[in-house]
């Protein structure tokens, strides 16, 4: 994919098909199994745990959802859909 077709879906935006709003981007939701580090923080008068960098494990993929910021609702739900419907201002 050129940098040109990038800047050019940012410059006109494709629009969401249920309520009109000019999208740069999507939501993106999905089921997954996200493996973290938990580690103590001595926060002064308390030790804490903290959860620190995590990565995703497993996806469930029929989960995946690519939803208009502004509505919610979903325009994609698959990585390819969602990257056609952005390039597609």
């Amino acid at each position: 994919m050129s940098k040109a077709k990038i800047i050019a879906s940012q410059l006109k935006p494709p629009t969401c098909p249920f309520c009109g709003k000019p999208i740069t981007y999507l939501k993106y939701y999905a089921w997954e199994l996200v493996e973290k580090r938990f580690i103590l923080k001595d926060k002064g008068e308390a030790i804490e745990g903290e959860f620190t960098e995590g990565e995703s494990v497993d996806v469930d993929y029929n989960s995946i959802e690519y939803c208009c910021p502004f509505c919610g609702r979903m325009i994609a739900q698959d990585y390819e859909s969602a990257i056609k419907f952005l390039l597609s201002g």
